[in-house]
Order: C-alpha cells, then sequence, then structure tokens
C-alpha cells in the first residue's frame, strides 16, 4: 500500500469538500501536521545517514595512511670538531656525505665460507742436506740404480755431511741423473720424490741406495720399500707416483740442470762456491773432496 499517496487522496478529499464533515478543518490540520513531521523525520534520518557515511569514510582514510609507513630516510651522522675561534665549548657540525652514511648503517654481509683444499705440501727442498745459507753448495748428482753411486753415498757421503754439512760449512744438493742404461733408475728416481712431498725423501733415498742390487734385478720398489713404511705411507707414495706429475717433475729438473753442467757420467760433483761452478767426475774419494773444500776459503 502506498501511504504517501493513500494520505495525499484523504488530503484532496477533505479539501475539495471541507464543510461536508463537521470537523475537516480539524482533521485537515492535523494531517498536514503529520505529513510535516513525516518529512522533517525522512530528512534527518537521510542527514544522519549521510552524516555516517562521511564519517566512516575518513575513520578509513586515516586508517589506510596509518598503514603505509612512511619512506626511512637515511641518517646522516655529523662529525664534531672543534671550532677553529680555539672555544673548547663551541663545537662545528659536519654533515657526512649520503652515500657514506648508508655504508655505515647498512648491516655488514656475512662472511663467505671459506673452503680448504687438500693438497700435499712438500717440504721445503727436500733433496738439501745441511743450512740453507752455506757458502758452498755440493750438488750431487746420481743414478739409484748405478753401483758407483751408491758405494759414494756408502762411504764417502756420511763424513761428508758430519764434517761439512751438518757443521754450516756446505749445504748438499741431491740431483736425479737417471742413465739410459738402467732400465729402473727412472722409476726409483719418482718414487724417492715422492716420498719427498710426504716428509720420508731421506728414509726411502737410503733404502733404495741400500737395496739397489735387490730391486734393479726386477724393478720391484715396493717390497724394500714397504719393509720399512708404514702401509699408509706406501699407499700415499704410490698414490703420487701414479697420479701426480711432480714426481717426475721434480727428476727432469734435475736432469736439465745436468745437461747445464754437462753432466755424462754418475755420480757427479758440482760445487758452488763465490759465484762459480766447480764439476767433479770420475771416482770421487773422501780425501779429494776434502781438500778441495778446505782450499776453496783461500781462493777468495
Amino acid at each position: 500500500m502506498n501511504v504517501e499517496k493513500w494520505v495525499e487522496d484523504r488530503i484532496a478529499l477533505l479539501e475539495a469538500a471541507p464543510h461536508s464533515l463537521p470537523d475537516a478543518q480539524s482533521v485537515l490540520g492535523k494531517l498536514h501536521s503529520r505529513e510535516q513531521a513525516r518529512k522533517t523525520r525522512r530528512n534527518r534520518l537521510l542527514a544522519i545517514g549521510v552524516l555516517c557515511l562521511i564519517g566512516c569514510a575518513a575513520t578509513a582514510t586515516v586508517i589506510t595512511i596509518r598503514r603505509e609507513p612512511a619512506p626511512a630516510q637515511a641518517t646522516i651522522p655529523q662529525i664534531t670538531t672543534p671550532a677553529a675561534s680555539g672555544d673548547a665549548a663551541a663545537v662545528i657540525k659536519q654533515p657526512v656525505k649520503t652515500h657514506d652514511a648508508i655504508a655505515v648503517n647498512r648491516p655488514a654481509k656475512p662472511a663467505q665460507p671459506v673452503f680448504a683444499v687438500a693438497t700435499i705440501s712438500p717440504p721445503r727442498a727436500f733433496k738439501e742436506i745441511g743450512s740453507p745459507s752455506a757458502p758452498i753448495a755440493f750438488e750431487v748428482y746420481t743414478d739409484l740404480e748405478c753401483p758407483p753411486c751408491a758405494a759414494f753415498y756408502r762411504d764417502t757421503m756420511p763424513r761428508l755431511i758430519s764434517e761439512y754439512a751438518d757443521t754450516g760449512k756446505v749445504r748438499v744438493v741431491r740431483r736425479d741423473f737417471p742413465l739410459p742404461q738402467h732400465k729402473y733408475a727412472r722409476l726409483a728416481a719418482r718414487y724417492a720424490n715422492a716420498a719427498g712431498l710426504i716428509g720420508r725423501y731421506d728414509v726411502v733415498f737410503d733404502q733404495l741406495m741400500g737395496t739397489q742390487s735387490d730391486w734393479a734385478q726386477d724393478g720391484d720398489l715396493e717390497a724394500p720399500l714397504a719393509a720399512l713404511l708404514s702401509p699408509q705411507d706406501m699407499e700415499k707414495i704410490r698414490k703420487l707416483v701414479k697420479d701426480s706429475p711432480e714426481p717426475e717433475e721434480s727428476m727432469l729438473r734435475d736432469r736439465a740442470a745436468g745437461a747445464d753442467d754437462h753432466v755424462q757420467q754418475t755420480p757427479s760433483v758440482v760445487i758452488v762456491a763465490n759465484g762459480k761452478r766447480y764439476k767433479i767426475s770420475g771416482v770421487i774419494t773422501y780425501s779429494a773432496i776434502k781438500s778441495y773444500l778446505d782450499d776453496i776459503p783461500s781462493q777468495q
């Protein structure tokens, strides 16, 4: 039912025949008052609704603004320095550049993990005996399969080491010079150099020289070494001989030095003193070497 239309129809009826009813004027006035009150109430409700909508919109705007964080401002530190006037209480504040401030405030990056690589670090100059600062170097070119070399290391080298190398007068350097006629000399040099890479050169070198007559028959170098070394050392040496180029390269470097010294047989000795190199070949006795070494200071 349309209330507004019903009210308007009733008002029109009363206005058309105001005198047909005894209290028409009174009824008409009441209807007018009621209609006016209804319109006023409707306008108030509309006004209240509009105000509520505006208030809700304002609240939502405030909430949205508060949820948006303000952009971070780079903190610019200041350096405080004494004033030029000499007043201890006065200071001058100087701003630091913005990029410097950012660098200061930026958290440090975690250090990258460093992974250690497992490598074999050979002992320094494992073929040398004596002080590196000795005034005289005594270089011996040897073939581990050469019988005269074995005799030289058995009869002459111990006295030379104890009287000259151990006293700091001479630095002994052992050099590989395998001869082509010796079938296993090159392999023996590689085994000795591989032992040097794990700090066992002296032990292996002396053992190969001392058992030369055994392994020179069939090339079985591991049998005499296994009798002296631990299984762990044997495995390391075996792996180096097989996989590492250094044992062979060490021998080749000595061979190149021997070519420069015009070495043609073993043992051969080159004495280095006063910037000169003196080669001794053939039968080398301890007395001949001693005489030569003792005479070097008088030649300076």
